[in-house]
């Protein structure tokens, strides 16, 4: 008997199965009548030649069977990897993608500040800005030695780009120190009086310009005077 390859393994293992317990029943329904007395049809031996040749059949069955299933079990476990890969490959995905977004805005933020790089080479900065800038942030700062202005800052008393010793001798550390002593305080106290009334004169002096002089009035008007004073 040949063994159709077309059917699936379970249907050829049931339809052989089949067959061999049909031939195992006519071999008994044979040996039955032969006891009493009757020839049987087919005849024994050719039920037995039958029952022969489909045990061979249903030997490759179960061997097809095996194969079958070892092969089943190779493909479950390629599934399971694969599963496996697939998630591996998607984790790996969005971590790309995550870093592709970072990178854009690194970019983005990169050609923002490029921009303003090359705009600032190209702007011109007035020195008036620059100076009213520096009055207002930094109390402290004076301008460069023997400065000229012919607009009229250089009436604006220079203050020293760093405290002097008075200051020095006011502060808390000196005081803890027990070095404080009341020539000292006298000495700070004056110093800040010359420096207030040179500020107020100097600030009455731009205020009485005229209207020709109205651009320098603004740049007063962008003074701090509570650090002048």
């Amino acid at each position: 008997m040949d063994v159709n390859r077309s059917y699936s393994q379970k249907s050829i293992f049931n339809d052989i199965l089949q067959k061999y317990t049909d031939l195992i029943k006519k071999l008994f329904d044979s040996m039955e009548i032969l006891s009493q007395g009757n020839k049987p049809e087919p005849s024994i031996q050719t039920t037995i030649h039958d029952i022969i040749e489909i045990d061979k059949c249903l030997q490759i069955a179960l061997n097809g069977l095996e194969e079958h299933q070892y092969l089943q079990k190779k493909i479950e476990a390629a599934q399971k990897t694969s599963e496996l890969y697939n998630v591996a490959l998607l984790t790996l995905i969005r971590k790309l993608k995550s870093a592709e977004e970072e990178l854009e805005n690194v970019l983005s933020s990169a050609k923002i500040k490029l921009k303003s790089l090359k705009d600032a080479d190209k702007r011109k900065i007035d020195y008036k800005e620059l100076v009213s800038y520096s009055q207002r942030i930094a109390p402290y700062t004076s301008a460069p030695p023997n400065w000229q202005d012919s607009d009229g800052f250089n009436n604006i008393p220079n203050r020293p780009p760093v405290p002097e010793e008075s200051m020095f001798r006011f502060s808390a550390l000196y005081q803890n120190n027990g070095n404080i002593t009341e020539d000292t305080l006298n000495d700070v106290e004056n110093t800040d009086n010359v420096m207030a009334d040179d500020t107020k004169a100097n600030i009455g002096t731009f205020l009485s310009l005229d209207s020709d002089q109205e651009d320098i009035q603004e740049s007063l008007l962008d003074l701090d005077l509570d650090d002048l004073l």
